[in-house]
Formats: C-alpha cells, structure tokens, sequence
C-alpha cells in the first residue's frame, strides 16, 4: 500500500532467523549466541539491502519510516546485537528483548518458552505508542508462531478479533497468565485512533507438514528468499527497481532461481496475475537490465500496462491492491483466520499441551 505524504509506516521486523542467521538446532549452538560478537553475526542475504533501501525510499517519497525490532533473545546480548545493526547501517528506534535470565532465576520456566505472549504483548505495547493512522509492515518468520501472532495482531487493531475471543485463545494458546493480564490491559488502553497492518510478509526457514500460510489469507506473504519479499513491496511502492536490484544481488541468486522468485510472486496474486505483471515491470526491466532474470519473463499486456498508467495519472491507483486484497487501499477484514484451529500447529506450549 503506497504510503501517503507526511504519512507514518512503522516496520516491526523479527530478529532471529529473519534478519540474523541463528541457529538454535543444538544446544551448543544456542550456547554460543550469548558470546558472540557483533562482527561474528551474519544477516540473513538480502536482508540489510532490503531494509535500507525501504528506508532511501522513503525519505525520496516523502513519508517517515521506523523500524523496531522484536527478540527472543535476552537483554544480555544486546551490545553485540546493536553493534551487528551498526555495522549493517541499518537506522531503528528500539529492540524489545526477552528477559530469559530474570524468568530463569525465578524459576519461571514455563516463561521461557513462551513465544505467542511474549510477542503479541510487545506489539501491542508498540501499537499503543505510535501516531494514530500509521500503517503498520510486520516482517517474521515461519520458524516458530511469527505467522500466528502478526495476524492475530492485524486482526486485533482492526477489530476482526475481539477482546474476548482472544483471552479464550490466548488459553488455548497456554500463555502464561502475567502475558494475557498484560496483553487484555493493552487491548482496553487502545484508542479507536490505532494503526493499521498494512502487509504480514513470512520468510519461509521451516516447512512442516500442516503448516501452510495460506490458511492466514491474502494478508500475509511468503517468501523463499528476499528477493521475493522485495517484489511484494515494490508493488506496494515500498521499494524501487534499484532496491530490488539490490537484494537480489545481495541474495545471490542466479538468474534461474530469481525467474523462479519473480513468477512465484506473479502467481501468488491470486486473479491479479496481469496486474502483479504491470506492477513490476520496471523491476523486471531492471532485473534483466543486471543479468539478474531471464530475458524471456513475460511483461504485461499492453492493456493492463496503459490501463496501470491512466490510473496512476489520475491519481486513481492503489498500491496496495496486491498485497492486501483490497480495492480501495484500505485494509479489509473480511477474511479472519480459524485461529482456535490453527493454535495446535503455531503454539508451541499448545502443541506441547496436546502431546502429553
């Protein structure tokens, strides 16, 4: 959705395994993250171009941007987190962190696998700090419940979800009862002034049987790399041709796995196959242009290209008619998950509940 003038689009982006490769397969891995050096940290490819080309386009359109970031990971491990951010040159307002040590010492370690609270706790208590009408870009990954708990999120501010019917799923959830008492005072402070989640956009780390993404609706994007992630916000106006270009090449992928990406993304746009074409047209030609895609990708028809083009001159267009199933540029909620379905697959202390 293209951002207005003076307009505020808040990015709230996931740490681990979205935007730094962390390993947690072995517990001598998850022993070292504590140790590491900013320098020993490596993001994920494509990610840093991504990020800060958002944020060049932003100030060349004219709309503030913040960025904010959510761990799970403990506050201890901050300097070389921040000092990581610094050497990417990647500008953000906070990092929420995990306070894994002071649950461990209180012996709270129901706590320390709490994922679906914790998160949905402090996006809430961003919400209620950011200018009313921001629009809101959630960026996570499908290792854990990130999918679950943004559009949970999304359906909260919107009203899609309400307060009731969350406290239920949030025991279903098995959240621990300090992050529901915390999470329902949130939701009772919000105003009716509160932003809107413009876009859910997952990096696909794990797939498991029965945890498909498509079952969050036209919301939420999956990506297999960058790369596809910048297409989506390229149609949104988010990102130009040179961004994309970019994170393409800082990706490093060859011109067979980017025509993938680059057709997968067209496909993704459900009945809007010609129009997702017209919207990336200057990406495609750019791709081409760095011998990042195949020169035989299809453009759009010439139709749909002029009919893109006079809609735009009059000002008609919206941007966001891609990413969020809307035709009017604002975020629906037609469409709200069977989240009580879906928390067996997404909640860790769920599933763990069910397999007792």
């Amino acid at each position: 959705m293209k951002a207005r003038t003076g307009q505020l689009t808040v990015c709230r982006w996931d740490l681990d395994k979205t935007y730094l490769e962390t390993s947690f397969e072995s517990l001598r891995e998850l022993i070292k993250v504590p140790f590491e050096k900013g320098s020993d940290k490596r993001a994920v490819p494509g990610v840093v171009e991504l990020i800060r080309g958002m944020h060049r386009c932003s100030i060349e359109a004219g709309y503030r941007q913040q960025v904010f970031f959510i761990s799970a990971s403990p506050p201890q491990i901050s300097r070389a987190i921040r000092e990581k951010l610094r050497l990417d040159g990647v500008e953000y307002e906070d990092i929420s962190f995990k306070h894994q040590v002071r649950h461990l010492v209180r012996g709270r370690l129901d706590l320390l696998r709490e994922q679906v609270g914790f998160k949905l706790d402090r996006l809430l208590a961003g919400a209620r700090r950011v200018q009313p009408g921001a629009r809101e870009l959630l960026f996570g990954d499908d290792w854990e419940s990130d999918p679950f708990v943004y559009s949970l999120y999304a359906d909260l501010l919107s009203g899609g979800m309400v307060p009731e019917d969350c406290e239920h799923l949030l025991r279903r959830c098995r959240v621990h009862a300090d992050y529901r008492r915390s999470i329902m005072e949130h939701l009772r402070r919000l105003g009716p002034e509160r932003p809107s989640v413009a876009g859910v956009f997952i990096l696909e780390r794990r797939q498991r049987p029965g945890m498909s993404l498509e079952a969050f609706g036209p919301r939420m994007k999956s990506s297999g790399n960058y790369l596809e992630c910048s297409l989506w916000l390229h149609a949104m106006e988010l990102l130009d041709s040179q961004g994309v270009v970019e994170v393409a090449l800082a990706a490093g992928l060859d011109a067979a796995v980017a025509t993938r990406s680059f057709e997968r993304v067209v496909a993704a746009a459900a009945g809007k196959q010609q129009a997702a074409r017209a919207r990336l047209e200057l990406a495609r030609m750019a791709l081409i242009e760095a011998g990042l895609l195949d020169s035989e990708v299809p453009r759009a028809s010439l139709p749909q290209r002029a009919r893109l083009a006079l809609r735009r001159q009059l000002g008609l267009d919206t941007a966001g008619s891609l990413a969020d199933d809307s035709a009017d540029g604002q975020v629906h909620t037609a469409f709200v998950p069977d989240y009580h379905r879906l928390v067996d697959s997404w909640s860790a202390n769920a599933r763990q509940e069910r397999d007792k």
